[in-house]
């Protein structure tokens, strides 16, 4: 109480000394006063207790061609026809994609819980996810002897964690084929904690092409694994064909074309 009272003593200074108009740290304080107030008076009086507020939540998203195209639209193009992202990273869906998330997003399954909302550890959760790694499996073919697991931390996270995971030591080398932007990255990121040897290194050409895979300089005989990226959307290079390491773990950085194309699996990895 005597807290309250310097509190409040304080407050009534500010504002006297300053022609009764209180300064914002004079305004914040009277507001914590008068919380504390009311916490009291409903200490006192259970009789009177105020319910709790609700949030107002929509009872529907906006309709499916509000959230599938742009407003924005180019002359040329009928006011139907929704804008298209062909960059790198988020693209377009298929319309029942959106329709389902649309329709999950509000209530998942009749589970009365928004996709969004569930917990992370709930058997609908842990459905959805092994649902995911087995249409992923079957679409790409993956073999068994091959687990899928969803990480944190995006391309950048990963170029540490090869390096941090693969090479125990600083000492332990890996060989990285740098043929543009990401790779080249993924080789600074990977310099920090293992010894990097650049079998391939086209940053003289300004990365603008891939060697063929018969003149690579590698792998090395003490590489713990080597790394490439399968296609440098920033330089405009892609490598349709993966190289036969003779048993050296093979990284891929598929980041930007993974599904896209068949891929050998008995070249990749361990």
């Amino acid at each position: 109480r005597r807290e309250e009272e310097e509190l409040q003593s304080t407050v009534i200074e500010e504002e006297e000394g300053k022609g009764g108009v209180p300064a914002p740290q004079s305004i914040e304080r009277s507001v914590v006063e008068v919380v504390r107030e009311d916490e009291n008076e409903n200490e006192n009086d259970n009789d009177n207790d105020v319910p709790p507020a609700v949030w107002n939540v929509p009872a529907a998203l906006p309709p499916m061609d509000v959230m599938m195209g742009s407003t924005r639209k180019h002359p040329s193009l009928p006011s139907s026809s929704p804008l298209v992202n062909f960059g790198p990273g988020p693209a377009a869906l298929p319309p029942a994609v959106m329709k389902t998330i649309h329709r999950d997003l509000l209530d998942y399954n009749g589970t009365g819980l928004s996709v969004m909302a569930m917990s992370h550890r709930s058997p609908e959760f842990a459905s959805i996810m092994n649902d995911a790694r087995e249409v992923i499996r079957r679409v790409m073919e993956i073999p068994p002897n091959f687990k899928i697991l969803f990480c944190h931390g995006g391309g950048h996270g990963q170029f540490s964690a090869v390096a941090l995971n693969l090479c125990p030591s600083e000492n332990d080398a890996a060989d990285y084929v740098v043929t543009g932007t990401w790779s080249k990255r993924a080789a600074e990121e990977a310099s920090k904690h293992c010894r990097v040897r650049k079998v391939v290194d086209t940053s003289g050409s300004g990365y603008d092409s891939l060697p063929d895979i018969s003149t690579w300089d590698g792998p090395s005989q003490d590489a713990k694994y080597v790394y490439m990226c399968s296609n440098e959307t920033v330089n405009g290079v892609e490598a349709f064909d993966l190289p036969d390491t003779g048993g050296v773990p093979l990284i891929v950085d598929m980041g930007s074309d993974i599904a896209s194309k068949p891929i050998n699996w008995s070249r990749v990895g361990a």
